[in-house]
């Protein structure tokens, strides 16, 4: 397991944070992923810094990520007692129904972006993507959503980014996410909305 904690001076970094914004955390949380770039990512938007673990947890399959996050995260908690946070992305493409919705990722792994850009026949090529952040601490769970319309491009562009940044073009823009400077990558982020209403809470329950 990869710990952002792992130093004297982060330790003090989360300290000063929590003071800073009365939030009520016994315990640093932990981000469910073996991604530490995504990690990165996350303790960034939420300004607080995580722990990162990869669990081999069984993942229903659902096309409702409020019910995939509930699950990951009771189970995720009885493994480690701590208060835990999950990660869930789903792009919806109009003309498919809700497809791929929470399978992207296996879109992505057996057809790649450009087989998900091939499947669109029509000129209809809107499209909304989302990311479900669950968390539970052992007593309430509680999901937050961020979400952001646009098209998909006719072939991958861009080398920035993760999964689908490379066919996604936000509404308003004519980049894709994966072509983005930073500033904009994180204005249409839609895992920084949502991470942002988490913090919300935080704050809320000191």
């Amino acid at each position: 397991m990869f710990t952002t904690l792992s130093t004297k001076g982060e330790k003090h970094r989360y300290l000063a944070f929590k003071s800073h914004f009365n939030y009520n955390l016994t315990m640093p949380l932990t981000f469910l992923t073996g991604n530490a770039n995504k990690a990165a990512q996350l303790s960034q938007y939420l300004e607080l810094p995580v722990d990162h673990h990869k669990l081999d947890l069984h993942e229903i399959q659902s096309l409702d990520n409020a019910q995939i996050a509930e699950h990951k995260t009771h189970q995720a908690y009885h493994i480690l007692h701590t208060p835990v946070l999950t990660d869930d992305v789903s792009l919806v493409i109009h003309s498919l129904g809700r497809l791929p919705g929470p399978f992207v990722k296996f879109f992505i792994d057996e057809i790649g972006n450009q087989g998900i850009c091939n499947l669109i026949t029509s000129d209809h090529r809107s499209a909304t993507a989302s990311v479900t952040i669950g968390y539970y601490d052992g007593h309430d769970f509680h999901t937050f959503v961020g979400t952001i319309n646009g098209t998909i491009s006719s072939e991958p562009r861009g080398d920035g980014g993760f999964g689908w940044d490379a066919i996604f073009i936000p509404t308003g823009y004519t980049q894709t996410r994966a072509e983005m400077n930073q500033t904009d990558y994180d204005a249409t982020s839609p895992r920084k909305a949502a991470l942002l209403q988490l913090r919300e809470l935080l704050s809320a329950q000191s």
